[in-house]
């Protein structure tokens, strides 16, 4: 699935592209300039997908000691949530509505 991020700026979350469609839909406008999101696999972080934050690997800030874990499989190990990749802005792109 291809996501798309409202602005070049770091630290914001992207979405798919029903959501700006949506927004197209709502705010009554045919076209929305968007960027494209690029994925990159990150070594010293991750991204909790529950909580939509970054943590350091090291820091014991992902696993039992949080209120939301729940391992992939059911048993034990790394939670569902946890992502090594993120997503950065790429080329600015034009969403239409057909």
């Amino acid at each position: 699935m291809k996501y798309y991020f409202y602005t070049d700026e770091e630290e914001q979350p992207c979405y798919d592209k029903q959501h700006f469609i949506d927004e197209m839909k709502r705010f009554g406008i045919n076209e929305m300039e968007v960027f494209e999101a690029i994925t990159c696999r990150e070594t010293n972080i991750f991204y909790c997908e529950f909580s939509q934050e970054w943590g350091d690997k090291g820091e014991d800030t992902c696993g039992k000691r949080c209120n939301h874990y729940e391992p992939r499989n059911g048993i034990k190990g790394c939670c569902k949530f946890y992502s090594n990749i993120g997503y950065e802005a790429g080329k600015k792109v034009t969403l239409r509505l057909k």
